[in-house]
């Protein structure tokens, strides 16, 4: 099976990949129809009943679901002609191989083999190889995709439930299950333990406790309601609106390092307010999905923007990535795509319908707070220090201590909400910081307990030697692109859980950047910013999508007039990620951004021995 694994990736790895897009593809469309059925029940035909939906509005929704399925019978085709070819040409080669060792044989062996014998490795024993790859293959990855998305399914949407302690948990139960299965149980844990206490693993554990107490600082600082109370005062409305909530999540997210709770945060207070000044409703859901994910991108205190540093190292200085740098590098992709998105959002967010602007500035002003804006101190503070020290531990320590005293002084905090007794246990943003990245490490440390197992295997260097000496890695685009294309796989399988994803990938990662002399900057950029596009917004199995819906879903219980969002619309509108990933595919086929690694480690354009 690992020879022939080898064949097929080493002639067919694009034509491997691209089978399994359209094996997630087919399954999407064979699950979307699924669960269509159930709206089409429950929420159209009730609706129409009831005399709150319309055939318009079934139309509408049924004008997306042919396009699912339309891509869905598409991906399928290309699929099974992808998997003729790949089984042919590997048939081919195998057969080709075979004569040709044949050739070198002795006259003795053809003297004690039958012909027939000799023939049947060449017909029958080979074809069976072919239907191996061909059919066997891709129904047990459609099997296992289907599961993984009907999982997916169940647990955002049933049971409406995403937590890093679940994934915490999900991932120490692979580590019991898999030391059952492994032949030496002693070595088997000393692997999971060396990969634990990694140098790199260590040092990200430290640095999200500490950004954590920051991030909630900023959220007890109120930055939001600042940015609420900013935008009652210009007075917009329709498009205006949806760019300004655009702008504003990018701005708490790069500020908390969440974007989670950033979305946790803006959906109660600016979606409803939006709907009732003219927003459109799935432009202004993309608008929120969208700031959170840039907010995660190029927040210097982002779970995902720390991993992307911390696991590219330097090749002719010690260490790893400085975030500074990482951040100061990967801006201009974000920010073009950011434009782009904001102008869209402008021109197409609003609804043109009535606006009730008394009902949305009673909402507005119940969360409005103007002294939040204050706590953007504190962020720029930490930017500034981050980037004259280069040390993020230095610049956290500065905004923290600078961001408590503008808070105290400013009334925004008291000594409480530091640390105190609060409802009779210890609370405050310390606390709080504290636990609320406890699942994060505690399944990034999962991560690296798996990675040090695959090491202690040989797999992970096998991959990685594969991936060195694959056709594809000969050019520096090819490299770049199996490091796009496996992070995003990556977080894609983790639910789009981009920071674990990164730990994960990482590693082989900065190995074919090193064979190609990448400087660290823009692996972590490649990294950090394909995992915020797709894997973001694929409706099926984007933790981002399903939480959007929820909270969309609970604010159904309070306000009338907000009404349910499709999934497949919400990801068409999420306009920052398509945007983000066209201006990296662009600078994957230019070359736009791409530095080298200087003697000294400091980012050159080309290498001295490289010709342009």
């Amino acid at each position: 099976l690992k020879r022939l694994m080898k064949i097929v990736f080493e002639n067919y790895l694009w034509q491997f990949i691209a089978v399994i897009v359209c094996i997630v593809v087919t399954a999407y469309a064979t699950i979307q129809s699924s669960t269509f059925t159930r709206d089409l029940v429950d929420v159209y035909i009730a609706g129409i009943q009831k005399g709150t939906k319309t055939m318009g509005d079934l139309a509408n929704a049924m004008i997306p679901l042919g396009c699912v399925l339309a891509l869905g019978v598409a991906a399928s085709y290309i699929r099974q002609r992808l998997m003729v070819s790949v089984g042919q040409g590997t048939m081919l080669k195998i057969r080709t191989d075979l004569f040709t060792h044949m050739e070198s044989l002795p006259i003795r062996y053809f003297d004690t083999h039958s012909h027939g014998d000799i023939m049947s490795i060449y017909t029958n024993d080979v074809d069976t190889l072919r239907q191996l790859i061909s059919q066997s293959f891709p129904n047990i990855l459609i099997s296992s995709i289907t599961l993984f998305v009907v999982f997916c399914i169940l647990f955002f949407v049933v049971f409406k439930t995403f937590d890093m302690m679940h994934l915490c948990m999900g991932g120490y139960v692979a580590l019991i299950i898999g030391s059952l299965l492994s032949k030496n149980w002693g070595k088997y844990w000393d692997a999971v333990a060396t990969g634990m206490s990694s140098k790199i693993m260590n040092e990200l554990a430290l640095i999200l406790l500490i950004v954590g107490m920051f991030g909630k600082l900023m959220t007890r600082g109120g930055v939001a309601q600042g940015f609420v109370w900013l935008g009652d005062k210009i007075g917009l409305s329709g498009g205006g609106f949806v760019a300004f909530t655009f702008i504003a999540t990018c701005v708490i997210a790069t500020a908390t390092g969440t974007s989670i709770g950033t979305m946790f945060t803006a959906f109660p207070i600016l979606y409803p307010s939006g709907l009732l000044l003219g927003a459109d409703p799935v432009f202004l859901a993309g608008a929120i999905l969208s700031g959170a994910i840039f907010g995660d991108n190029v927040g210097p205190i982002s779970d995902t923007t720390i991993a992307s540093a911390s696991t590219q190292e330097y090749t002719n200085k010690p260490g790893v990535a400085d975030v500074a740098g990482v951040v100061g590098s990967r801006m201009k992709y974000a920010l073009v795509a950011a434009a782009a998105a904001t102008i869209c959002f402008a021109l197409f967010g609003g609804s043109g319908s009535a606006i009730n602007a008394a009902e949305a500035e009673a909402i507005l002003a119940q969360y409005s707070n103007p002294k939040g804006l204050i706590m953007l101190i504190p962020v720029a503070i930490l930017l500034i220090v981050a980037f004259i020290k280069r040390n993020i531990y230095v610049a956290c320590t500065w905004g923290l201590i600078s961001g408590t005293i503008i808070g105290l002084v400013s009334g925004i905090l008291v000594p409480s909400d530091i640390m105190g007794m609060q409802d009779g246990t210890l609370g405050g943003f310390l606390i709080d910081g504290v636990n609320n990245m406890i699942g994060t490490v505690g399944y990034l440390y999962a991560i690296a307990g798996i990675i040090g197992i695959l090491n202690a295997s040989g797999l992970l260097q096998q991959v990685i030697d594969g991936l060195v000496h694959s056709k594809l890695n000969r050019s520096v685009v090819g490299t770049e692109v199996i490091i796009s294309v496996g992070l995003m796989v990556s977080s894609i399988c983790l639910g789009s859980a981009n920071g674990p994803a990164i730990i994960m990938w990482g590693p082989i990662a900065n190995d074919l950047g090193k064979s190609k002399g990448l400087h660290p900057y823009r692996r972590a950029n490649l990294m950090d910013g394909f995992g915020s596009t797709l894997p973001a917004v694929i409706p099926v199995t984007s933790a981002f999508i399903f939480i959007a819906l929820s909270c969309i879903q609970g604010l159904m219980d309070t306000y009338s007039f907000v009404q349910e969002v499709s999934p497949v619309s919400l990801a068409g509108a999420s306009l920052h990620c398509w945007f983000l990933f066209v201006a990296l595919a662009v600078a994957v086929i230019t070359g736009w951004g791409r530095k080298y690694e200087g003697p000294n480690g400091e980012p050159v354009k080309a290498l001295p021995a490289q010709t342009k």
